[in-house]
């Protein structure tokens, strides 16, 4: 059963990366990228590298696809965690050595307050871990039926309202939303 349910986890995770880099992508500014997002002079170089290429080719989507792995990598850990029914502390070194914070994290650091962030990058860790094992435990092969087996008997999903978008004549049962675009301007795409 893990290893079907886990596939659907990671594809509704990939899914979602691939739309928010998507948009990450369409959205890019060179000049809020080199830090003069304001004024006429980021608006011309912004006008003048829009279409370029060559700017997407070598520097925007090779970090988009080094971001794109670096995700997908802690995502597999956090997957393998959830799997493993283990304690956080048997994962703590390969949750924290894919996380892209602790990664980044400045050298001149104390000592404790470099203990003081892992700890909380490690917390964050355990609760992404704990939102996502219902998912990972559903009976399902399917992302979104999973989401629906997962979350409709306990509740819903982390910033949904319990009354979300209820199905006609079934009184109080709720429908998750599907897809990263569910619910925009009014519309929930089933």
């Amino acid at each position: 059963m893990w290893d079907v349910t886990r596939e659907a986890a990671r594809a509704g995770f990939e899914r979602f990366v691939e739309d928010a880099l998507s948009y990450a992508e369409r959205e890019f500014s060179v000049s809020r990228a080199l830090g003069d997002a304001s004024g006429a002079a980021g608006a011309a170089v912004d006008r003048l590298l829009a279409n370029s290429e060559a700017v997407h080719e070598h520097v925007v989507r090779p970090e988009l696809d080094a971001y794109r792995r670096r995700i997908l990598a802690q995502f597999d850990v956090l997957l393998d965690y959830v799997e493993s029914d283990a304690e956080s502390d048997a994962y703590r070194e390969r949750l924290l050595e894919t996380d892209a914070y602790a990664a980044n994290l400045r050298s001149g650091l104390s000592a404790d307050r470099r203990r003081t962030v892992r700890n909380r990058l490690l917390d964050r860790q355990r609760g992404l871990a704990e939102a996502v094992r219902p998912l990972v435990a559903a009976p399902s092969d399917d992302f979104w039926d999973a989401v629906d087996d997962a979350y409709d008997a306990g509740g819903p999903p982390v910033g949904l309202p319990d009354d979300h978008d209820r199905r006609p004549g079934d009184g109080a049962r709720r429908r998750t939303r599907r897809g990263p675009t569910a619910g925009v301007r009014g519309r929930v795409h089933r």
